[in-house]
């Protein structure tokens, strides 16, 4: 089972989310998944271990981004091109990129509390051309301005150079990361959107069970599991005693129609059936033992709704 510890920073809401999003949706406290690729760079071979000592010597800054890149493009454009050398190094570049963009946000404020007018346009390092030439771009979190991934970059950079299995995650990864899910402690997407994103990281696993980036392929996944199965403050399960119809019951019959052979389906389609029947008692065990099976994240006292 996995429970994830709340961080008490509005920093971290966004910007530890395993694709880019909190499976709580709240932004001053969010469970956030590790998602740190694990790589043996001691047998994985010397360029993993030149790439990982070069990562090392990057500064903590913005431009760090381009440069993580550009040093990637070098050491696999040629005949490494699709190794497994340069999957690894992925992993390596993905671990050094989520928290180059933690810090990028962190240091964004430089002391001052309040950005949410700030015209970042004009600004010399946060604009959004030297932001994407990096690889992120700003988002907003209850109104404030955060520093947040964008995969889009990949495209281009990293995924000609990865194996076939790489650049089917990268381009999951990139479609997952066009929207930020939830929000002040809502669902922010529309339930088709969600599903999508739902079952593209279901049928990833599926395909992939020993990829290089399964934990967080699996915690991407793990995430919006959990808030379809959990709800959120803003977007309840429930609504006057009744499954959601504005959220949930579309999402749950788009899922039956659109993916019914999916892992994802086989798993609500009995939790659908539950709720619709307002068996709350035995919906909420069922909950428990997606919690227990590793399927849903702990989310403290294990209810939800």
């Amino acid at each position: 089972m996995k429970k994830m510890s709340f961080l008490g920073c509005i920093v971290a809401s966004l910007l530890l989310q395993s694709c880019g999003w909190s499976p709580s949706g709240e932004s001053a406290e969010t469970p956030a998944a590790d998602t740190t690729a694990t790589v043996d760079t001691t047998t994985a071979g010397a360029e993993v271990a030149e790439y990982k000592a070069f990562l090392g010597t990057l500064e903590q800054t913005i431009a760090s981004g381009s440069k993580a890149l550009s040093k990637f493009q070098d050491l696999f454009s040629g005949s490494l091109a699709g190794s497994s050398q340069a999957d690894s190094s992925f992993a390596l570049f993905y671990d050094f990129h989520r928290k180059l963009t933690f810090k990028a946000s962190e240091t964004m404020y430089g002391g001052k509390s309040d950005l949410e007018d700030y015209d970042f346009s004009k600004d010399k390092l946060y604009n959004p051309a030297n932001l994407a030439k990096n690889g992120m771009r700003i988002e907003y979190a209850e109104g404030a301005p955060l520093i947040y991934p964008d995969y889009a970059i990949l495209k281009t950079t990293a995924a000609p150079l990865v194996s076939a299995s790489v650049q089917d995650y990268i381009a999951v990864l990139i479609t997952d990361n066009k929207t930020v899910p939830t929000d002040d402690m809502g669902i922010v997407i529309d339930p088709k959107t969600f599903i999508d994103n739902t079952v593209a990281w279901d049928k990833l696993i599926a395909k992939y069970p020993n990829h290089v980036m399964c934990e967080s392929m699996e915690d991407s996944y793990r995430m919006y599991f959990t808030n379809l199965v959990f709800g959120l403050d803003n977007t309840p399960l429930k609504e006057d005693g009744k499954l959601s119809a504005s959220f949930f019951e579309p999402a749950y019959k788009y899922l039956a129609k659109a993916y019914p052979a999916s892992e994802t389906n086989k798993l609500i389609a009995p939790y659908y059936a539950l709720c619709k029947k307002g068996d709350w008692k035995k919906a909420e065990a069922m909950r428990l033992q997606f919690v227990k099976n590793d399927k849903a994240f702990d989310m403290g006292d294990g209810t939800g709704n």
